[in-house]
């Protein structure tokens, strides 16, 4: 059940006046679909920047970084919770608005789809609710922990779901090798974060660069799926190509 606050009513009426921007559009125009984009886009970063300075502890974030970049941040911040598990679809819906933008910046001829509009579209309240909720347990639980407490949390959060990523990789495979360092960076962090966690309640020089380490490892992971199913889309496409030319 989601646990939200009367206050949340100043973000639930902003993501009203932006979906109704939405509505209005006739999604099966091409202009009006380029504009869809950038109101997911702006929509979506002004919740994430809002509700991360004021539940999430937001500080280096910028209201301009981009929306992968915002959303990694939030995620980042929800690994200390003992039901976080990161929602696929959500997340997929992220990189598709900030593909989206990214391509609509450089490509004036470039033509968002329709569909994929539509369907994230359907599931902007639902993410609203899911930021949120997960916004005030973060929020609650911050108050109770130490903050060493929270960044052995976080560390420990962050490398079990590389580990969980990573494996079933093929490690024989075109990114085996990056795939193998990753793993193995992990399980030794993994191991260093179990030790420090039996050393004393300072928060030691150690600790912060293992969870700065563990951060900038997920991150690392993030960077080799993306250019994995970049590959892979490309030589779909070639293979595609090579097909009708020989028709």
């Amino acid at each position: 059940m989601s646990t939200r606050d009367f206050d949340d009513i100043q973000y639930d009426q902003l993501l009203e006046e932006y979906m109704s921007l939405f509505d209005d559009l006739d999604l099966s125009r091409k202009p009006h679909r380029r504009l869809a984009v950038w109101i997911l886009d702006d929509s979506y970063r002004r919740i994430l920047f809002k509700a991360g300075r004021e539940y999430l502890e937001f500080s280096s974030v910028k209201s301009g970084n981009s929306i992968t970049i915002l959303w990694r941040k939030t995620l980042d911040k929800f690994e200390s919770l003992d039901t976080f598990e990161e929602p696929s679809e959500m997340t997929s819906n992220i990189e598709q608005i900030h593909e989206f933008r990214n391509q609509i910046s450089h490509n004036t001829d470039y033509d968002p789809p329709q569909s994929n509009l539509e369907a994230i579209r359907t599931q902007t309240a639902d993410w609203l609710d899911w930021i949120l909720s997960h916004a005030h347990q973060y929020h609650s639980n911050r108050e109770e922990m130490t903050p060493r407490e929270l960044m052995i949390i976080m560390a420990k959060r962050s490398l079990d779901r590389i580990l969980v990523e990573t494996e079933d990789s093929d490690f024989d495979g075109e990114f085996g090798g990056w795939s193998r360092r990753i793993c193995d960076d992990a399980e030794r962090l993994k191991a260093d974060i179990e030790d420090l966690e039996d050393e004393g309640p300072e928060i030691s020089v150690e600790l912060v660069d293992t969870l700065a380490d563990a951060i900038e490892l997920a991150q690392h992971l993030e960077q080799k799926n993306r250019t994995e199913a970049k590959f892979w889309s490309m030589i779909d496409d070639r293979i595609d190509e090579m097909r009708l030319e020989d028709r």
